[in-house]
């Protein structure tokens, strides 16, 4: 079944549009479409094609990568909001994140887009303009590699360069996924404005995009626009800085400029000038400027059609969407309304149904104890009693948890606790409370021992924390791996929550 997907980019003072059309695999490009909203009324040719389906936008993030020894991805899920506050210099709960887990030969790695709430919110009150709720928010790096290895499959490894209105995206793409990003907070408009300053008192400012696109940058006079030739020549070392930081640790890699790259003449040629390794890379099949231009809308269409990993999603939390907690009431009133008439009618049927079995069971074992013991059943019973009494003795319930003791000891002496010790950072047990969750007792006598630690403690560095964390979920020998650990940053101290592993039962 087909479904379409609308793309939405705000690259202001345009805003990007792209319909994709998928069918099972394959996703084909409906339509292409920039205009600037200056009024409601521009926003209706939304809705002009019908357009039924899913919307998704995109927001620009910071990109990092975390390395860990394990390869579980339910628990390295678990550990990364306590992982992330070593990842930033902002507060915890300003950020707002998604990530991707990936396997590798040491483990995992997990790449992270973190953004703040702030901007996210701002982004939506953005689209509320235009009465738009997004389905998906997701980061514009990856919509970015979404783009790339849709139109040119041929590139495992790319730099890419999106020449925006307002900033300037480059993303480093290895093997399909994002490596690193770097933004410049200027863009196209920014050399409009400059342009502006050397020729308004030739040109209307309405002009300027026109005449900036005869422009040849490299036969520009620097003396005849001193304001364009002053920030071109700041924005060229910028992106030559990120380009050769890119390079140190990639080495060579093709060069995808994509965006406005039309905006001047020669636009891409000058700003790799400088760096005479470097080339504009052209695909297989080349791209049309609106595809340039469309680019990251096209990759934000592209992610809702991911189906091998997980979606990065970015309304989580408080900003879930009204119309999912909408749908999601609606399935829970039938949920709850079906739940209740068949609880009503196991409720009737089985006590009926339990009622002549009862009377078939009695019924037998009578006849039954009739046949074999002369004196009846209840004479049965009274002589199993006096057995049962004559022959009591107690259980012996040995406990197959460790003890407290054990636990402390086994924490005191653990290596990281020494070498943090050594460092100046010693652990400082606040609180410990361990609990008996389960245990045999009268009735029922083979209930499993579970011993479960709850630890409050303070250190005063978080990558200090971030070691013990992992240390907890790597431990193999008293705590149980298998079980939830949970992990909770508080505001002076960090709590932890575990069970632990029985003893294997020694013979007496």
């Amino acid at each position: 079944m087909a479904m379409q997907i609308l793309g939405l980019y705000d690259d202001r003072p345009y805003i990007r549009v792209a319909v994709l059309e998928t069918n099972g695999k394959k996703s084909d490009v409906r339509s292409l479409k920039s205009f600037i909203p200056n009024s409601f009324q521009n926003v209706k040719q939304l809705y002009i094609w019908g357009w039924k389906g899913t919307l998704v936008t995109g927001i620009s993030t910071l990109v990092r990568t975390l390395d860990f020894k394990i390869s579980s991805p339910r628990l390295i899920e678990k550990g990364l909001p306590f992982q992330v506050e070593s990842l930033t210099h902002m507060p915890a709960e300003d950020l707002i994140y998604a990530s991707q887990t990936h396997s590798n030969e040491k483990g995992s790695e997990a790449t992270i887009f973190l953004s703040q709430k702030t901007a996210l919110q701002a982004h939506l009150e953005r689209w509320k303009e235009f009465s738009l709720e997004p389905d998906l928010v997701t980061a514009i790096p990856q919509a970015l590699v979404s783009f790339a290895r849709f139109r040119c499959p041929e590139l495992p490894s790319v730099f890419l360069v999106h020449l925006g209105s307002q900033e300037w995206t480059c993303t480093w793409m290895e093997e399909g996924k994002v490596k690193k990003v770097f933004v410049l907070a200027e863009g196209i408009e920014v050399l409009f404005s400059a342009l502006w300053e050397d020729r308004k008192k030739v040109l209307f400012q309405k002009e300027i995009e026109g005449v900036a696109r005869q422009i040849d940058l490299l036969q520009l006079k620097s003396h005849l626009n001193p304001h364009l030739s002053a920030k071109l020549e700041e924005l060229r070392n910028k992106l030559g800085a990120i380009l050769c930081s890119f390079d140190k640790q990639a080495g060579k890699k093709p060069l995808l400029f994509i965006g406005r790259t039309d905006s001047f003449g020669h636009l891409c040629e000058y700003l790799i000038e400088k760096i005479p390794e470097a080339s504009p890379y052209e695909p297989q099949n080349p791209l049309s400027q609106d595809e340039k231009v469309c680019a990251i809308a096209i990759g934000l269409a592209l992610e809702q059609t991911i189906t091998n990993r997980k979606h990065i999603q970015f309304l989580k939390e408080e900003f879930i969407p009204r119309k999912v907690w909408k749908k999601t009431g609606q399935w829970g009133v039938g949920w709850i309304a079906a739940s209740l008439f068949l609880s009503l009618f196991l409720a009737f049927g089985g006590d009926f149904q339990m009622r002549l079995q009862k009377e078939e069971l009695t019924e037998s074992l009578q006849q039954l104890m009739d046949r074999i013991t002369p004196g009846g059943f209840a004479s049965s019973v009274d002589e199993a009693i006096s057995l049962i009494e004559e022959h009591t003795q107690e259980a012996s319930f040995i406990s197959q948890a460790p003890s407290v003791s054990e636990f402390l000891s086994w924490l005191t002496t653990h290596p990281l606790l020494e070498a943090l010790s050594t460092a100046g950072d010693p652990l400082q047990i606040l609180d410990l409370k361990y609990t008996l969750t389960s245990f045999p007792r009268i009735g029922h006598s083979k209930a499993p021992y579970e011993a479960r630690i709850e630890i409050e403690f303070q250190v005063t560095h978080p990558m200090s924390a971030r070691k013990l964390h992992e240390a907890f979920l790597q431990e193999d020998i008293l705590i149980d791996s298998k079980r939830e650990i949970s992990w909770e940053s508080l505001s002076d101290r960090y709590r932890a929550a575990f069970f632990l592993k029985n003893r294997i039962p020694h013979v007496f």
